[in-house]
């Protein structure tokens, strides 16, 4: 009966992850996408990119810390960046594919490597990090 509904129980392995900020809430509650219509509630917190930037660095993170290019495609242009590393994607490239109607406007998006890592770790702290 799962499987009909677009779940499927025996992945363990996240596509990627969504983390939503609910309206006067200072956090986020973390979502991974484990296929369409599964998505599942991670336990934790990680360190943002942007946090990262200003403890390593000593400034506000900009727009040119994050890639150029999608992770997927590798096309510029329209590309959403993940809130725990420096990848970016088109929407299109990952999340419609699984989602219909893409992210909204309170969500953000976790990347696949930063999703599996942090649902890896069983929700513990996931320090932010650079990748290539």
């Amino acid at each position: 009966m799962e499987r009909r509904r677009g779940k499927n129980p025996s992945n363990n392995v996240p596509l990627f992850g969504i983390a939503l900020k609910k309206r006067g809430s200072a956090g986020y509650e973390y979502r991974g996408v484990f296929a369409p219509y599964d998505l599942r509630e991670m336990e934790g917190n990680f360190e943002r990119f942007e946090q990262l930037v200003e403890q390593q660095e000593g400034r506000k993170a900009r727009a040119d810390d994050w890639n150029d290019f999608c992770e997927k495609c590798g096309k510029k242009g329209g590309l959403t960046m993940c809130l725990g590393c420096n990848l970016v994607f088109h929407e299109r490239c990952l999340v419609s594919k699984v989602i219909d109607g893409g992210l909204k406007r309170n969500e953000e998006l976790i990347c696949p490597d930063c999703a599996k890592d942090m649902h890896e770790k069983g929700g513990g702290e996931r320090g932010g990090a650079s990748r290539q």
